[in-house]
């Protein structure tokens, strides 16, 4: 099996807006669907794993690590960086590819990125975390 490259990427989800039942519209959704899944199978693996080593206090080793060497300087770092996008779940899978093809479509002539990197940045543009 080839994996997806940004063109072929480009490619699959422009034929989504076509035909999204289509075997270029499965498979774009596919992809995009089973990168979402990926992401949320390792927050899911990082969060048990960050819970495991709380001290006896209660704090993690990430919130004692902010707290004694980050400080201050935390305030500087974009937070959509370290938290990525956030995807409430009442938001459709056609919402989410077609947000994608547009991001891909406003994005035709940038520097070609591996289709990972490319959906990444089309993620968090236009799904951001929430500052709260």
């Amino acid at each position: 099996m080839d994996w997806l490259d940004e063109l072929d990427l480009r490619s699959q989800c422009a034929s989504y807006l076509k035909a999204p039942e289509g075997r270029a519209g499965v498979l774009c959704e596919s992809f995009i669907q089973g990168y979402l899944s990926g992401i949320h199978a390792l927050r899911r693996e990082v969060d048990s794993k960050i819970d495991k080593k709380r001290s006896p206090t209660g704090e993690s080793f990430s919130d004692r690590a902010i707290r004694t060497r980050v400080g201050s300087r935390l305030k500087y770092i974009d937070p959509a960086l370290h938290r990525g996008f956030c995807i409430a779940n009442d938001i459709s899978p056609d919402v989410v590819v077609r947000k994608v093809v547009r991001y891909l479509d406003e994005h035709e002539g940038d520097t070609p990125l591996p289709d990972n990197k490319i959906l990444f940045n089309a993620l968090l543009e236009n799904f951001p975390c929430n500052e709260e």
